[in-house]
């Protein structure tokens, strides 16, 4: 009897556990449906999760990452988890450094800055754009570049930021207005001091 009883205890107690798991799916659910933090297609962020929804069910919601695996996220994790989603955002941002030779004349350095300014500034997809020249870099006078896109279309996007960085690269070839890349200038001093009046050992002439 005492046994019997044991087990029951034990039965009870996982049958407990497990039900206890499935009102938190379903609260998690309900949440979502009264929430709406996402739909069906919205691309999210959660922990390590990044992907595309696919389904939204009572027990789980289901991912479609970026590698194309489908992940299956408890509603409960969903309901206490903290989601970006990525597809809501009203614009997309870019930031990027543009950096030019230190041999660039000032007045090359303004047509840099004009140049950027009729490129990003004025494409009809540009919702907002800051450009200034920021900072002399260890290689290069900088200009940072900070570029919002006014739609969250990402192929859209990216097709519209090649086709601005291939005009920019255009009209500064044209300008005559460098790239920098990383590099040292290296300073040799010579000591008049020093000098080999003759043949030394270890010295070929």
């Amino acid at each position: 009897m005492t046994a019997a009883i044991a087990g029951l205890s034990v039965g009870g107690l996982a049958l407990g556990l497990a039900a206890q798991d499935t009102v938190a799916n379903l609260f998690g659910a309900v949440a979502i449906f009264m929430d709406k933090p996402f739909r069906i297609g919205d691309r999210i962020q959660l922990d390590s999760v990044d992907g595309t929804v696919e389904t939204i069910g009572l027990r789980s919601t289901r991912v479609r990452n970026l590698d194309g695996h489908l992940i299956t996220v408890p509603n409960k994790t969903m309901g206490n988890a903290t989601i970006t989603n990525v597809t809501r955002r009203p614009n997309i941002k870019t930031v990027m450094n543009i950096g030019i030779t230190y041999d660039t004349p000032t007045e090359k350095v303004k047509r840099a800055l004009q140049i950027l300014q009729e490129v990003y500034k004025e494409h009809p997809k540009t919702f907002d754009c800051l450009i200034g020249f920021n900072k002399f870099a260890d290689s290069a006078l900088n200009i940072q570049v900070v570029h919002w896109w006014n739609s969250t279309d990402n192929n859209e996007y990216l097709a519209g930021l090649q086709e601005m960085n291939l005009a920019v690269k255009e009209r500064f070839d044209k300008e005559g207005i460098n790239f920098a890349f990383p590099s040292q200038t290296v300073y040799l001093k010579q000591d008049s001091d020093w000098r080999v009046d003759g043949p030394r050992e270890g010295i070929q002439t």
